[in-house]
This record gives structure tokens, sequence and C-alpha cells, in this order.
């Protein structure tokens, strides 16, 4: 039995199967408050930024940055930049 949320399919390519997981991703609704600073970060990284860019635009040291980027992770629940961009696309 698969735990709730989670949903796997078998898919054959090239005579190999492969395995399909994927999760319910929380509604808008459900998702932690983050604070405007918090909001910013991930519109920048959206659009490509690295950390050491979004520190300039915001004014902000890279070490402060840094902070946001984990605090947004740990509210959403993922644990990369690659999985943040994946969570808004």
């Amino acid at each position: 039995m698969l735990p709730a949320g989670l949903s796997v399919e078998a898919v054959e390519l090239a005579g190999e199967t492969f395995f399909l997981f994927s999760f319910e991703s929380p509604g808008a609704s459900e998702l932690p408050p983050l604070t405007e600073a918090e909001q910013h970060v991930i519109e920048l990284v959206l659009q490509g930024l690295r950390t050491r860019e979004i520190a300039t635009v915001r004014g902000s040291s890279h070490a402060t940055v840094c902070s946001q980027l984990q605090s947004i992770y740990r509210k959403l629940g993922v644990v990369s930049r690659g999985e943040l961009v994946a969570l808004f696309a």
C-alpha cells in the first residue's frame, strides 16, 4: 500500500521498465506562509538568478539569501533549487 498522496506508474521504454513516482503537491491554501522577502527570493530564483546575484538585487548579503533559501526549502518541503523551480513550474 502506498502512502497517501503518492502514485506510481510503470512506463516501458526501449525494452526497459521505468517507474515514475509522483507526489501531490500542496494546494496554494496549504502552503506555509512565506515572508515578502522569501517571496521575492523565489521570484528571482525563478528568473534564473544565482544566489550572489539575488543578494545584489536585494541589497543583502550572500549569507542572508542562503538563509532565506533554507527557510523557503523547509517551509515548502523541498531540498534543492531544482525542486523549488519544479514546484512552481
